[in-house]
């Protein structure tokens, strides 16, 4: 088990061509204003990403490259799409819903690790909704059905709270029936020892660089003014990233950031 979960962070912390993964955000339903003062004269959301499709389809494709080999694990996981399109290349991953949680369990090979990422929809955006609240029928599912299912049949159960540390209290009763435990915040290390006795690890694991989607390949010729960032933009949640954001430039041009 522990050569597993070293394999799994060693590849995953350095991990969909990149051109059609934001097409695929431009043309859904992305209608929400621009936050101010990241954008200053795009009327929506949408607008910002037809403003950078130009500059992105004029990049090659992404290059796995020989730092980043498959793993050859089977990873049943639960996570959003976020996550998931990270770790695409890394492994198999088997995604788990409250329908299909069983299947894995019924084929010839196992999975390696049961994965279960604090995650607030799933990668549907539906089928893990309301995974955050301790009170939820998914929550129940989770943690007394299919955790014990899977660590019954002899596959280690892993948590990843990468959603640490604002959101720490909503998912810890994950951590607590898992096996081992990763966290995206150094910090939460101490906090995790103290509620959660019976976990065999509890170590850092920083979000993964996909080189498939996150690649520098090509994109210095692609000139985009905007500034990409890839999470959630919540002020009163994250207000370091409201002070690291506000855009400041003693340079002529304006400029514009896509949070």
């Amino acid at each position: 088990m522990r050569r597993r979960l070293q394999q799994f962070e060693e590849v995953s912390s350095g991990l969909r061509p990149r051109a059609s993964l934001l097409e695929g955000i431009a043309s859904s339903e992305v209608t929400a204003p621009a936050s101010a003062p990241f954008v200053h004269d795009a009327r929506d959301a949408r607008e910002i990403f037809e403003r950078v499709l130009p500059a992105l389809h004029q990049l090659p494709p992404g290059e796995m490259g020989v730092s980043r080999p498959h793993t050859g694990l089977r990873i049943a996981i639960i996570s959003d799409s976020f996550l998931f399109e990270a770790f695409e290349g890394l492994a198999e991953l088997v995604p788990v819903t409250p329908r299909t949680w069983e299947e894995p369990l019924a084929q010839e090979r196992l999975p390696d690790i049961l994965l279960v990422a604090a995650t607030w929809r799933g990668l549907n955006g539906r089928s893990w909704r309301g995974l955050s609240n301790p009170e939820s029928n998914r929550r129940r599912l989770v943690v007394e059905e299919i955790m014990p299912a899977y660590r019954d049949r002899g596959v280690p159960v892993v948590y990843y709270g990468k959603e640490d540390p604002p959101n720490y209290e909503s998912f810890v009763g994950l951590a607590q029936a898992a096996d081992h435990i990763f966290t995206t915040a150094a910090e939460m290390i101490p906090q995790y020892r103290r509620d959660c006795p019976r976990a065999e690890s509890i170590e850092v694991l920083p979000f993964a660089v996909n080189p498939l989607v996150h690649s520098p390949i090509g994109s210095r010729p692609a000139v985009s003014e905007l500034i990409h960032f890839a999470g959630s933009w919540l002020p009163e949640k994250y207000p370091q990233r409201s002070r690291y954001g506000t855009w400041r430039s003693a340079g002529p041009r304006s400029r514009t950031a896509l949070w």
